[in-house]
């Protein structure tokens, strides 16, 4: 009897550390998608991509069809504090559907757009998004 109450004290001491030590993880730690969005415009054929966060690097944003990809465009690191928000032509994109790579310091983020009926406007999906993380080295 007296070893399961000092193995229950041992779980209970053991929970309450890990509870007390453990740190809610804020939404400025982690990137999410909400960082990246594919944003319309009334102009026809014109689409904006958005990007609301500083980046460490140049952030990379790419166009691909089925194909491959047909456009690209790198914005300078640190060239706006709290993100930039550009306008793309993708009028002479052909096909149904295209993807759009946002890549940062922070992730990746791939959306596949694809054109109405009316062919001015667009749909943009969430597709795919990878978190990079900078794991420290004790080397």
């Amino acid at each position: 009897m007296k070893q399961k109450s000092t193995l229950a004290l041992i779980a209970i001491a053991t929970f309450l550390s890990v509870a007390l030590n453990a740190q809610p993880v804020s939404n400025t730690q982690l990137p999410t998608a909400e960082f990246v969005k594919i944003l319309p415009t009334t102009q026809r054929g014109v689409i904006k991509v958005m990007h609301a966060q500083e980046s460490e690097i140049p952030v990379s944003i790419k166009f691909f069809t089925r194909e491959g990809e047909v456009g690209h465009d790198h914005v300078a690191k640190n060239k706006y504090e709290k993100g930039f928000t550009k306008k793309y032509d993708v009028s002479t994109i052909d096909g149904k559907e295209f993807w759009i790579e946002v890549n940062s310091s922070a992730s990746s983020v791939t959306y596949r757009v694809v054109p109405n009926k009316d062919k001015k406007t667009f749909d943009a999906y969430l597709e795919k998004i990878s978190y990079y993380h900078t794991v420290a080295s004790n080397n």
